[in-house]
């Protein structure tokens, strides 16, 4: 009877991990992408993107998920999606896109593969949390930075054009 209650318990655990990641999953909006094809179409997009590779038995894989899912909440202008890196080829992918503009390279999971602008732009290879945190803060930090760049940008030239109308007005 106390294995059964063991046993019992563990699976209550489990069902438990499995409601919790699965709620946090659907509140953090993580896309998950299952194949070679769907990893390109992410990096031939301009939205910025961070997609973690793993395989399903790594211990540090599922430990470092609840961190991932954790920022995606916290950062709703970046993309985040999930991916088994070994099925999506993210190795083979990563290195062949990143030829000559930082030769990232993938040797070991997880991994986190930072996409903007059409181009892979970091790469980070294993779970350390500080390292990840890191890593999308200065990625979140740099993608504010040009947004308020691109706005900033975009009133110069409203404010032009409406002198510029304003002169031709006064000539007419």
């Amino acid at each position: 009877m106390f294995l059964n209650k063991n046993k019992s318990i563990a699976w209550l655990k489990a069902l438990l991990f499995i409601a919790i990641t699965t709620s946090l999953e659907l509140q953090a909006h993580i896309k998950t992408i299952t194949n070679e094809d769907e990893f390109v179409c992410l990096i031939d997009q301009k939205h910025p993107t961070v997609v973690m590779g793993s395989i399903d038995a790594c211990p540090h894989c599922k430990t470092i998920t609840l961190i991932f899912k954790d920022h995606a909440k916290k950062h709703p202008s970046i993309s985040f999606v999930k991916a088994n890196g070994p099925k999506t080829n993210m190795h083979g992918v990563t290195k062949r896109e990143s030829q000559g503009k930082g030769d990232f390279k993938i040797i070991g999971y997880p991994a986190f593969v930072f996409i903007k602008d059409k181009k892979i732009v970091n790469v980070v290879v294993g779970g350390t949390p500080e390292l990840l945190e890191k890593a999308i803060k200065d990625f979140a930090n740099d993608i504010d930075s040009l947004s308020k760049k691109r706005k900033k940008d975009e009133q110069d030239i409203e404010q032009h054009s409406s002198k510029k109308s304003k002169k031709m007005n006064k000539k007419s």
